[in-house]
């Protein structure tokens, strides 16, 4: 005798809201801190990651979603990243400023073919 078994399949769970600008803003933000060092162009990376995650706190504001970590750190990563960036650039364009002018070294004295002979005379 042989008995068929039913397979029945659960529902699958319904998908977890998410910030998807937090998310975004919170990667932007550490790698804001390695390019942050560049001076002008961290601000590239630095400054949307402080807008996302500003977003992504809207979000949780708003009731959209449960957590608000990402958003947070997000902006703490893009603040950190933004005044590391703006020193940098400080620093490089006041270095720049004041710098001395470069001037041409003098061209060595020629010397002689012949070690025996000197030019005094």
């Amino acid at each position: 005798m042989t008995t068929t078994q039913t397979w029945t399949t659960a529902p699958l769970p319904a998908p977890r809201p998410g910030n998807r600008s937090a998310t975004a803003g919170f990667v932007l933000g550490l790698l804001g801190l390695v390019v942050g060092w560049l001076p002008v162009a961290g601000l590239l990376v630095t400054v949307p990651a402080l807008l996302l995650s500003r977003a992504g706190r809207k979000h949780f504001r708003a009731g959209q979603v449960a957590i608000a970590g990402r958003s947070g750190a997000g902006l703490v990563l893009g603040i950190i990243g933004t005044a590391i960036c703006v020193v940098m650039s400080v620093v490089v364009i006041s270095g720049g400023a004041s710098a001395a002018p470069r001037t041409a070294a003098p061209a060595p004295a020629a010397r002689s073919c012949c070690p025996c002979r000197t030019s005094s005379g």
